[in-house]
């Protein structure tokens, strides 16, 4: 998460945590308080070399069919709502390392 040792070769898939904002959705019949949940923001960025730019395009493709609308299990108790992918681009392409890099964010509620 947020870096990769040095000695790791291309190619690197590296997360971030952007943001979490609580919240509370509108409150039902259900559950007269409200639902408590978080919505976060992550993104993958995945890095290659310009001799692996299939490749790259493969993983972007891979990270986005096992995250986006899938469901995600997780613990104490927490509800996974949805994840989303909100943005996929080349973001990066340095021409003096020939280096590629393909970014990706998601949108993830979760809550009680």
């Amino acid at each position: 998460m947020d870096h990769v040792p040095q000695s790791v070769s291309y190619p690197i898939i590296v997360f971030y945590h952007i943001a979490s904002n609580n919240t509370m959705a509108m409150p039902s019949t259900i559950q007269a308080n409200g639902f408590d949940y978080v919505d976060s923001r992550f993104q993958f960025s995945i890095f290659s070399n310009d001799r692996q730019h299939v490749d790259l395009e493969d993983m972007a493709d891979r990270i986005e069919d096992l995250y986006h609308r899938q469901s995600l299990i997780l613990g104490n108790n927490c509800t996974h709502i949805a994840t989303i992918v909100t943005n996929s681009r080349t973001k990066f392409y340095d021409q003096g390392q020939k280096i590629w890099s393909i970014s990706q964010d998601y949108r993830i509620l979760a809550g009680k």
